[in-house]
């Protein structure tokens, strides 16, 4: 009985050792899954997402994910977010915080790489979000002229964003939009490309994209699209290495600087005004050198494709510019790539060492009531239909 007992001891020990031998190293097992989102709304509810599936995807998204009232959305670096088709995400009053690093990327794909598979990033609310190490590509989904793969504030309100160190490709549509009151907290170190246009924003918003080391080329367009707008807080328009494209009319009600070498393009029919309203006087300084000129011309070269540049009041400095293939007159005689009427208020205005050319109508000009305030030295002529400079 005693042998038996021994032996059978024996044999439990032996088993024991061989399970515990065969058992996996933990550092093999296999780690979590991808957490799948369907549309949800999170309220109110702070949320962390994890870089919880190394070397894979830790978040699939479905449909509309909907954060609002202070839900804060944390994503850590290297984590990975896939969207299928046509979803979302969305901070409405909420904060997106999401900061990867140099060696740990945050990426935001589509499960299939098609352009504009799914939506984009869309914030808005009042509130302040971080993109700082993303990569967001394949996204822009939509018709409407607004849609991007990051769209900073819409029609339900304005929002903020530091947009540093990131990549942002494959949309359909643009790859940044900045609405009216929106603002670009810091605009540092992106790259657009391979997108339909690499933005688009309104004039009162167009100084958010004043940066540095921003590369925003190898788009389908490579330009910047501005909606005409009342250009009501002071800027700084940048010299970019694409041109922005100004649609319908755009009125100055502040200070405006414009860098050198910037161009500005100009659709069908488009206008740039000073204008004055009840608290504030337009001012713009167009000041390139002689390197660096600052371009004003149609997005064709249609002679009058575009109306051009109105001084109804203000205070304009043009040195070192080139107009051309303004001159729409409409209904007037007196049209021209620029004009200075004086219609509403008081006008101080330079232009010297400026090439005014291709108009349909005249070059430059001037109602007699503002001559005195007015100051034109050394400018070149070219292709004018009517007179180099017409006063009225």
């Amino acid at each position: 009985m005693k042998l038996f007992k021994c032996i059978s001891h024996a044999l439990l020990l032996t088993t024991l050792l061989l399970q515990w031998s065969c058992k996996p190293d933990p550092s093999e097992e296999p780690v979590d899954a991808a957490i799948v989102l369907d549309s949800k709304v999170y309220s109110e509810s702070p949320q962390h997402w994890t870089n919880h599936h190394a070397n894979g995807v830790d978040y699939i998204i479905k449909g509309r994910l909907l954060f609002q009232i202070n839900a804060t959305l944390t994503i850590d670096p290297g984590t990975e977010i896939v969207f299928e088709n046509d979803a979302s995400l969305e901070m409405n009053t909420s904060s997106l915080k999401a900061r990867g690093s140099l060696s740990e990327p945050i990426l935001f794909r589509g499960s299939n790489s098609t352009k504009g598979f799914w939506k984009g990033i869309v914030l808005y609310g009042k509130t302040d979000h971080e993109l700082i190490y993303c990569t967001i590509q394949d996204a822009g989904g939509g018709t409407s002229t607004t849609v991007g793969a990051v769209v900073v504030g819409n029609a339900l309100g304005d929002a903020g964003l530091s947009l540093e160190h990131c990549s942002i490709s494959n949309s359909s549509s643009n790859g940044i939009v900045v609405s009216d009151e929106s603002t670009l907290n810091a605009f540092n170190d992106n790259i657009v490309t391979n997108c339909d246009y690499a933005a688009y924003v309104t004039a009162n918003s167009l100084g958010q994209l004043a940066g540095t080391a921003n590369t925003l080329t190898g788009n389908i367009h490579d330009q910047v699209k501005v909606k005409g707008d009342q250009v009501r807080k002071p800027g700084l328009w940048p010299f970019l290495p694409v041109g922005f494209l100004f649609s319908g009319e755009t009125q100055l009600e502040n200070e405006v600087t414009i860098e050198p070498g910037a161009v500005l393009l100009f659709d069908s029919g488009a206008e740039l005004v000073l204008y004055q309203n009840n608290s504030t006087s337009s001012k713009l300084f167009a000041n390139g050198t002689p390197a660096k000129p600052i371009v004003f011309k149609g997005a064709n070269t249609t002679p009058g494709y575009w109306k051009g540049v109105r001084v109804d009041a203000g205070l304009a400095r043009f040195t070192y510019c080139n107009f051309s293939d303004a001159g729409k007159s409409g209904t007037s005689p007196h049209t021209g790539n620029l004009y200075i009427t004086k219609a509403l208020g008081n006008v101080d205005v330079t232009i010297q060492n400026c090439v005014v050319s291709n108009s349909s109508n005249h070059g430059i000009c001037v109602r007699t009531n503002t001559l005195p305030s007015v100051t034109l030295s050394n400018n070149l002529f070219n292709a004018i239909a009517g007179d180099d400079q017409h006063n009225w």
